[in-house]
């Protein structure tokens, strides 16, 4: 068995999933079962019915072989999964009426800089209207949405054809539920300098460069450079 640590107790919900998904992707890869901290909030819910591969086991016992993780290790374990098994047995139901053709969105985010509005007060309106355009419902889920409990969140995502929003939890719940290209993750681009999370000074973060590295789309609608594009899938920083 692998007693998998982290440095700090993820709190936020994406930090949650990504802890979860590196402890199944550990699971895969060295074929052995990988036990957890149960003080990970929701650790068992979302364990349950975003995961479908792995032996993963959430327990205050701390048994077997000590990991501890960080960005670097994250990156040896996850570039050895070429694809996240997304899970197509949703157990979940909800009785949201769903239109037959819509994308999920969240905009809200804890820090400032993901805000996606946060130096344009009409790029959100702007971004959901092309998706609009093409003949999308858009149905806004998160702490800002219309739906703010996982219970719902994770069926209405399962039968999206997109998630677009900010570089927040909801990204991550979509990527267990969607094929990741269906993710169309919208940044600022801006210099950050002094700040030991962005080692390159540019505020988009490590996970959402993960996101990009494996096949999300950055800023889509609003058409980035190709440049842009690479660049933003490089996490050699953080190896």
């Amino acid at each position: 068995m692998i007693n998998l640590l982290s440095k700090n107790i993820p709190k936020q919900l994406g930090d949650r999933i990504d802890f979860l998904l590196l402890a199944h992707m550990l699971s895969i890869i060295k074929n052995e079962k990988v036990n957890i901290s149960n003080n990970i909030k929701s650790a068992q819910f979302l364990k349950d019915n975003l995961f479908s591969f792995g032996d993963v086991h959430i327990s205050s016992k701390n048994e077997g072989k000590k990991i501890v993780s960080d960005n670097s290790f994250y990156l040896t374990i996850s570039k050895q999964i070429d694809i996240i098994p997304i899970n197509k047995n949703i157990n979940l139901q909800t009785s949201i009426d769903l239109p037959s053709k819509y994308v999920t969105a969240q905009w809200d985010a804890a820090q400032l800089y993901r805000r996606v509005d946060r130096w344009d007060s009409e790029r959100i309106n702007n971004i959901e209207s092309w998706y609009k355009h093409k003949g999308y419902k858009v149905i806004r889920i998160g702490g800002e949405g219309d739906y703010s409990k996982l219970e719902d969140i994770i069926p209405i995502i399962s039968k999206a054809e997109y998630h677009i929003g900010a570089d927040s939890g909801m990204a991550h719940v979509a990527k267990m539920l969607l094929p990741i290209q269906n993710i169309h993750l919208y940044v600022n681009i801006r210099n950050r300098y002094n700040d030991k999370r962005f080692p390159d000074n540019w505020n988009v973060p490590f996970m959402a460069r993960e996101l990009f590295r494996r096949g999300a789309k950055m800023n889509f609608c609003e058409t980035p450079t190709d440049e842009q594009v690479e660049y933003f899938k490089n996490v050699s920083f953080w190896e």
